[in-house]
Parts: structure tokens; C-alpha cells; sequence
């Protein structure tokens, strides 16, 4: 399921309305549907949904709905208020949440490049927030490591070597 224009209640009353299916069914839970759509914010609904979560749209928008005729605005990732406001990618962390974290951007007036310059900054922001990168000094080499610090595992690490110079 996704969550889109249904409040988190709605969500929840239809998956338990259904026995037969309330433990096979997982959501693709949106950070920005609940203020895109005037139905509540990310730090109330997901608790509420929190069970059924498998995977998250990280995806930013302005609850200002003065910008855009009554709806809010998406924006890039970190310049919204699922981002700052709420502080959405450090409450996942505090709630443990370990699944998929996906970048969404929709911006239909942007284009296919800008899109991707803005995916590519969120995506960077991810990084950071997740404290994900660490950046270190030994025996006179950077070393760059990435660490998935959900799953406590280092994804990655590149070792920089100063060139000589002649």
C-alpha cells in the first residue's frame, strides 16, 4: 500500500478491517503525502502506521498553503518542512526504523537534469544526516569510509594517497 491522501487512521482501520491480509500487507510510507495533502505530518502518522512500514519516500515539501492556491509545495530534500521542522530523517533514526529509505522528488516544472542535480542533493543530505560519512587522517592518507550506521556495517572506504611532488 501507499500512503498518499489517507490519513494514517484510515490506513490503519482498512488494514485491520481485513484479517486475511493485515499481516502480508506492507506500506511504502511517503514523508511529505500526510502536509502535501492537509491530512497530518510524518512524526504523527508514521508511529500509527509504523507496523506495516517496509520502506520510506524521502521527499520534502512547504506546508505554506498560500504558495501554491491551498496545496502545499513540493521542494528539493532540506529545503522544506519534513526535513527542518519535523526533522524526519533523525526521527527514522531514533525510531529505529532499519528499512529502505527511496528519494522522491516531484517537480513537475523542473527539468530531467534538474531533477537529478536536486535527487543527487538529497541524496548527499542523506549521507550526512545519517552521520554515514567519515572522513579520517592515518599514517599521513585520507581515508574516506561510508558507514551504514542502521545496520552498523561500513558499505564502503577509499583511501587517498598524497602525490609526491618532484
Amino acid at each position: 500500500m501507499y500512503s498518499a491522501q489517507e490519513t494514517a487512521a484510515l490506513l490503519t482501520k482498512l488494514v485491520q478491517a481485513h484479517p486475511d491480509i493485515k499481516d502480508s500487507v506492507g506500506i511504502n510510507f511517503d514523508s511529505a503525502n500526510q502536509i502535501l495533502y492537509g491530512t497530518d505530518n510524518p512524526t504523527n502518522a508514521f508511529p500509527i502506521l509504523r507496523k506495516w512500514i517496509d520502506q520510506v519516500h524521502v521527499k520534502d515539501c512547504v506546508e505554506d498553503l498560500s504558495l501554491r492556491g491551498g496545496w502545499a509545495t513540493d521542494v528539493e530534500w532540506g529545503l522544506g518542512d519534513v526535513s527542518q521542522k519535523y526533522d524526519f530523517i533523525a526521527y527514522l533514526r531514533d525510531s529505529g526504523f532499519k528499512g529502505p529509505l527511496l528519494v522522491e522528488h516531484e517537480s513537475g516544472e523542473a527539468t530531467a537534469d534538474a531533477r537529478a542535480d536536486e535527487i543527487l542533493t538529497a541524496v548527499r543530505a542523506l549521507i550526512t544526516s545519517k552521520s554515514l560519512l567519515n572522513v579520517s587522517l592515518e599514517d599521513g592518507e585520507l581515508v574516506v569510509s561510508v558507514r551504514d550506521t542502521w545496520r552498523d556495517r561500513i558499505v564502503s572506504v577509499r583511501t587517498f594517497r598524497p602525490r609526491s611532488v618532484s
